[in-house]
């Protein structure tokens, strides 16, 4: 075990580095000027040049580029050009209000999902399973930002039914429970939903492929039956796919919760991006970007090693 982490981390390393590269070099051919942006349109030749030598851009591109990651490495990421704070402050005031809110939903739409997910699996014959194949469908083929925007219209005080704030703010939900929940119902609702088809698609097809195993009917014959049928048998197995799923959406959700944030205005990474994007915040940018690859290869770390807690058998390199 020790061995399979430690490749893994060597693996997590090289593919963030390799990420660091590419996220440095694209920002770097963005159009525009850092310089300029920070100096002002108003700016002269001499301001420009003072701008460009403050900020590096008058050294070499390699010479750049490992002067910006050797800061990174330390959690430095430069200051950001929206406001003259550091990138790294900005981020980490904003982080916990997208953890929040991405845990909350990942936790309500799993709960959606696995209950209609196993009915529908073992009872594929039924018309309530028809009806679940219906929903799946709708929430996969529904784009998130129109889901935000009826969301807002519908249930959105001023514009639809009044039960929630059309603009959502951050309220920690373990000082505040009921400002953060009515804060959150809008984004949590909409980014639950549309998760919850995926995952009910998921656990559906996984769970009504391993009831139709030779070993489960084997299972039945012996007089094997329900609870006892389904976990022991069922649910062990189909597991380890719906893992898998589970820990890609996850790691989707952190990295591009842009969408739903910006029609909420919800004050986390996610409008942060958008805010950064839209006024060539370039340290910001970058580390954005870097920071949505970590979160990817991380969980996709954390998948490999639950793939080998729920079942020795599975080889961490293959899984």
């Amino acid at each position: 075990m020790e061995r399979v982490l430690g490749r893994r981390i060597g693996q997590l390393v090289i593919v963030l580095f390799l990420a660091s590269i590419a996220v440095w070099a694209m920002v770097y051919m963005l159009p525009g000027d850092a310089a300029q942006a920070i100096a002002g349109p108003t700016a002269t030749p001499a301001q420009l040049d003072a701008a460009r030598e403050r900020l590096g851009l008058d050294e070499p591109v390699v010479y750049q580029y490992a002067t910006w990651l050797s800061h990174a490495l330390q959690g430095d990421f430069g200051t950001s050009v929206q406001n003259n704070f550091a990138v790294s402050s900005i981020i980490s005031e904003r982080l916990p209000a997208t953890l929040q809110l991405t845990v909350i939903a990942m936790l309500v739409a799993t709960l959606i999902s696995i209950p209609i997910g196993i009915f529908a699996g073992t009872r594929p014959n039924s018309r309530l399973t028809s009806l679940i194949h219906g929903y799946c469908s709708i929430t996969l083929a529904v784009p998130s930002f129109w889901a935000a925007i009826l969301f807002v219209l519908a249930f959105s005080r001023g514009t639809g039914l009044g039960w929630f704030p059309a603009i959502s703010q951050y309220e920690n939900v373990v000082t505040s429970p009921f400002a953060a929940l009515n804060n959150l119902a809008g984004p949590v609702t909409v980014l639950a939903l549309l998760l919850s088809g995926i995952l009910t698609r998921f656990i559906t097809d996984s769970v009504s492929s391993v009831a139709n195993t030779e070993y489960v009917r084997t299972a039945r014959a012996k007089g094997v039956r329900g609870v006892r049928l389904m976990l022991r048998h069922i649910l062990r197995n189909a597991a380890l796919p719906v893992v898998t799923i589970f820990g890609l959406q996850l790691a989707s959700v952190l990295g591009g919760v842009v969408v739903i944030e910006s029609v909420f205005n919800y004050p986390g990474l996610g409008l942060l991006s958008l805010q950064a994007v839209e006024q060539r915040d370039y340290p910001m940018i970058q580390a954005m970007m870097l920071l949505a690859v970590a979160f990817f290869v991380i969980i996709n770390l954390l998948v490999d090693l639950l793939y080998a807690a729920i079942d020795p058998r599975v080889k961490a390199p293959a899984a």
